[in-house]
């Protein structure tokens, strides 16, 4: 007999409503009255991205392939985390989120505590941007930022001291990924404005059919991409990872350095 979907948890926030549903082995994470999913997991399988954007950021790992340190803004369920402790044991990760209860939520039905021996996790409860602004250099490799409210992105993400930021804390090969929740070109054109003046490189935008997530792609280091290696690499990581990265490469416009 199929079990039915069931309500787990439900809290009441500053930064929106959350509610945990189950639904067989899958557990989902949502903000702001069902609008968005803010994560799922597998709770048998937890190294597995169930969410095409979640594994979509995971394409930071053709021009990463060995990361050693990760910044992650904002936490959600944790899937990513999952994710990246089951294949790289070593990796030091730190993850900053605003919201309290998404970090207890996460701990009591997301399996983010504890964590496997070999981790390296730490989770900050923090504004992202009041973080990166009060922390010392960090020389991290990979910046994840993933800060949508399953309805709209903080203000001071389209802003250029933002930008500043992120580009101040990534060591000198390191690679920024931004998920951005689009409405209007407007606010794309904003963001990316911002991006540009500290990422004047070349950079890259993925899109996705029917969805509002348009994913950046920064480099620190000036950077020649040729698209006919991004596929190689592309394919080298989908038969490791088993993450259509084809796919993914395949949706990325590049823009060019200023």
């Amino acid at each position: 007999m199929k079990v039915k979907k069931q309500m787990l948890v439900a809290e009441e926030t500053p930064w929106g409503n959350l509610e945990v549903w189950q639904d067989g082995s899958v557990r989902s994470l949502y903000i702001q009255d069902k609008l968005a999913i803010q994560s799922q997991l597998d709770m048998v399988q937890k190294e597995k991205l169930l969410l095409p954007h979640t594994r979509a950021m995971m394409s930071f790992l053709i021009f990463q392939p060995q990361p050693q340190s990760m910044l992650l803004l904002g936490l959600g369920g944790g899937s990513i985390i999952h994710f990246l402790t089951h294949w790289f044991p070593g990796l030091e990760i730190t993850a900053v989120e605003i919201n309290d209860k998404v970090v207890k939520i996460g701990e009591k039905y997301f399996a983010l505590s504890p964590f496997p021996p070999k981790a390296q996790v730490n989770i900050e409860i923090a504004d992202a941007f009041a973080y990166l602004k009060r922390i010392k250099k960090k020389n991290v490799n990979v910046m994840l930022v993933d800060l949508h409210d399953g309805d709209a992105l903080p203000n001071f993400m389209h802003t250029p001291a933002f930008m500043a930021r992120c580009f101040h804390h990534l060591s000198s090969s390191g690679v920024l990924v931004i998920n951005l929740l689009v409405k209007n070109e407007k606010e794309f054109t904003d963001t990316l404005t911002a991006l540009r003046c500290s990422f004047s490189n070349i950079s890259l935008c993925m899109a996705f059919k029917n969805q509002k997530n348009i994913l950046l792609f920064a480099f620190k280091s000036p950077s020649v991409l040729n698209m006919t290696q991004l596929q190689a690499r592309a394919s080298q990581c989908q038969g490791k990872y088993n993450i259509e990265f084809e796919a993914f490469v395949s949706n990325i416009a590049k823009i060019d350095a200023k």
